[in-house]
């Protein structure tokens, strides 16, 4: 099984956990924390995918992208997932920008080769002295 496939197979157990453990039965604060800690990895784990998923040169600061990534789908348990997969898609689908090459076209000045070199310039202090 490919490294994304089972971080996918990861995420989405955990996160299916993560709601049964909330739904069944009586409500507690060990259930809640069950369900923060199981969401939270799963979050981790849909930062790690799409992270893997985008270009290099996407991913300068991948600390920084990891941590957003992990905010976006833990704060919003409901809809964190589809928020990601819908962005992920259109920033995929979406085309990259052409550069384009503004010197190319420009010509080099021409240089009168007859200039000679400017004349040192003279300390302060003997400037002063002298007058």
């Amino acid at each position: 099984m490919p490294a994304k496939a089972k971080l996918l197979f990861y995420a989405l157990s955990l996160e299916f956990t993560a709601w049964l453990s909330i739904i069944a039965g009586e409500h507690s604060d060990a259930k809640l924390l069950a369900f923060l800690g199981l969401h939270a990895a799963a979050a981790f784990f849909v930062a790690l995918l799409i992270v893997s998923l985008l270009p290099r040169r996407w991913t300068g600061q991948r600390r920084l992208l990891l941590g957003m990534l992990f905010i976006i789908a833990f704060a919003l348990p409901g809809i964190g997932y589809p928020v990601l997969a819908v962005t992920f898609l259109v920033v995929r689908l979406l085309p990259g920008k052409e550069r384009a090459d503004r010197f190319g076209l420009l010509r080099l000045p021409e240089f009168d080769m007859r200039l000679s070199p400017p004349e040192p310039a003279r300390p302060a202090a003997r400037t002063i002295l002298e007058e």
